[in-house]
């Protein structure tokens, strides 16, 4: 841009720095907050990604559908298949308590004979012994969550349950009818 005609050299130059100065703020605080907002995302992602961890069943079944494409047409018989219909609504409540387990961190919990039995195997150097066990160890956890989002989904059937029959048992007031109360109240007010 050229200095219009008018305007004082000494006063372009004035204006060019401070224009300069700003264009150089400005950068400085889209970079600011482009890392900024890169350091929320990923700590929200993190979130997202512990709350809604998928079990290794479906993750295994994504995965294969995913490698065969002939698995396509299995897909539709899949999804009429009661098993997979139960195993695809618990996961939605795989971990619906988690927020209210203690930190791993926070207090050592004392260790189960098949953690020690691992422990053990591990110092002797027999792997797969501890393969093995380590396996059964993660089936068994994974059955505990299994066996709690079972009942927190009753959990909540009942409560719906319960609320459908409150309403239920709830008097219907008529729109246009007057109780006792509100008859005599708007009689005073006349």
């Amino acid at each position: 841009m050229e200095k219009p005609k008018s305007v004082r050299a000494d006063l372009w130059r004035r204006f060019k720095k401070l224009e300069e100065r700003t264009n150089e703020l400005t950068e400085k605080t889209k970079i600011k907050l482009e890392k900024s907002n890169k350091k929320k995302n990923k700590n929200d992602s993190d979130n997202v990604a512990q709350y809604t961890e998928k079990s290794p069943a479906i993750q295994n079944e994504e995965k294969r559908k995913k490698e065969d494409p002939s698995t396509q047409s299995s897909c539709s018989i899949e999804e009429n298949n009661p098993k997979v219909k139960d195993l695809q609504e618990l996961n939605q409540y795989l971990n619906i308590n988690s927020h209210l387990q203690p930190f791993a961190a926070s207090s050592s919990a004392p260790k189960s004979g098949l953690e020690k039995k691992i422990n053990e195997a591990i110092s002797l150097g027999d792997i797969e012994t501890a393969v093995s066990l380590s396996d059964r160890l993660a089936t068994r956890e994974f059955g505990t969550k299994i066996a709690a989002s079972f009942d927190a989904r009753e959990y909540l059937k009942r409560k719906k349950e319960e609320e459908m029959s409150v309403k239920a048992k709830k008097k219907k007031k008529l729109p246009w009818g007057f109780e006792h109360k509100q008859r005599w109240e708007m009689k005073g007010n006349m």
